[in-house]
């Protein structure tokens, strides 16, 4: 019987002085991923490793590299796997076969920070503001390449930068693609890595690179960018650091809300219903209208009016229906929220409590049945 290979291998190189191209080799066949950017680019091997390590922990065992990585990168990525491979268990670790030398610390001065425009970006932008240099945008992330909305996002983040006083790199990368098609899972496991992966690749202009947090300590699940994880991507010249994990989403509303910048230019949504920037009726959209009118923030590119249909209707997760029960309190105690609008809240919350006590009730009437 023939053994199936567990062999992943992987070379990256620089097309041009602005592209780098990873291509990809695994048990279940090639791809390439292609990244561009508005800059130079730079250590094309080095910004691959990302990329590569977690592809090897899901399709192979071994990773061979057509290149060298520096020494730090190489004992980051021990604690890469082990971090890893405690949170999911269908990943193993994967051997990493290449050149190890040791460099000189000397990293850019420059400070990049990613910035999509949403709530967490602007709030490190704005409270990180005197040591961020650039501001970093890619598309091919929350938005594919050829998605309608990607000429408005990017004139948005422009006049951000712009009015913000930074400089604004634009990358352009098909990763999400390759991710979606080949089972890595953007979110919990492989946004992370594609976020190192440009931050390595952009360590011409900036040494250190801002992740901004998407939860709050004692909140944090699995996922592809964490306070555990970010930093271990580090090599010699390129290091991640994650932002602003003390801070609780409404402090971050608070604060964003206070800004004339971010009220003219936030961009939350991710469902763009009828093409809208931000349509006002998906879950993410609602809940940010919420929390601004908490604190009186009146946003450019969010609708004035929150439609208390819309709210009552929100099929809500666990970790959501928590969220509304913070804007409920917070609207009730600034006295910022009509009748109409928290029984809404209040039905939305009641209904997704009714169904997880339903799941959950279910999970263990099955559990209890189970003859092991």
């Amino acid at each position: 019987m023939t053994r199936r290979s567990t062999l992943v291998r992987g070379s990256a190189r620089l097309s041009d002085p602005n592209t780098v191209t990873v291509e990809v080799g695994t048990p279940r066949g090639a791809f390439t991923v292609t990244t561009t950017a508005d800059a130079t680019l730079a250590s094309p091997t080095a910004s691959a490793v990302p990329l590569l390590v977690p592809v090897a922990m899901r399709h192979g065992r071994s990773l061979h590299l057509d290149g060298e990585i520096d020494d730090t990168q190489a004992e980051g990525l021990e604690h890469v796997q082990s971090t890893l491979t405690s949170w999911y268990s269908h990943l193993g670790r994967a051997v990493v076969h290449a050149p190890v030398f040791e460099v000189p610390v000397d990293r850019s001065a420059g400070v990049g920070c990613f910035f999509s425009g949403g709530v967490d970006s602007f709030h490190s932008a704005l409270t990180r503001s005197e040591r961020i240099t650039h501001l970093i945008f890619v598309v091919g992330f929350d938005l594919a390449p050829e998605h309608p909305l990607v000429k408005t996002a990017l004139t948005e983040v422009r006049r951000a930068a712009e009015s913000l006083g930074k400089t604004l790199v634009v990358v352009h990368t098909d990763v999400r693609a390759m991710s979606d098609r080949h089972g890595m899972s953007w979110g919990p496991l492989y946004h992370g890595a594609a976020m190192a992966h440009v931050a390595i690749a952009l360590s011409d202009h900036v040494g250190t690179v801002l992740v901004p947090s998407s939860f709050v300590r004692g909140q944090t699940p699995p996922w592809g960018t964490h306070p555990d994880l970010d930093h271990r991507w580090a090599t010699a010249t390129s290091v991640l650091e994650h932002d602003a994990i003390e801070v609780p989403r409404p402090a971050k509303i608070a604060r964003i809300a206070q800004d004339p910048t971010a009220m003219e230019h936030l961009r939350v949504c991710w469902q763009n219903r009828d093409g809208a920037y931000n349509c006002g009726r998906c879950e993410k959209c609602l809940r940010t209208m919420l929390a601004l009118r908490t604190v009186g923030g009146q946003c450019r590119t969010l609708p004035e009016r929150i439609d208390p249909a819309a709210v009552a209707a929100l099929k809500l997760t666990s970790g959501q229906a928590r969220a509304m029960r913070r804007n409920i309190a917070a609207m009730t105690a600034s006295g910022t929220g009509t009748p109409e609008l928290l029984a809404a809240m209040e039905r939305a919350v009641d209904r997704s409590d009714r169904y997880w006590s339903r799941v959950f009730r279910t999970h263990a009437w099955v559990t209890a049945r189970l003859p092991f």
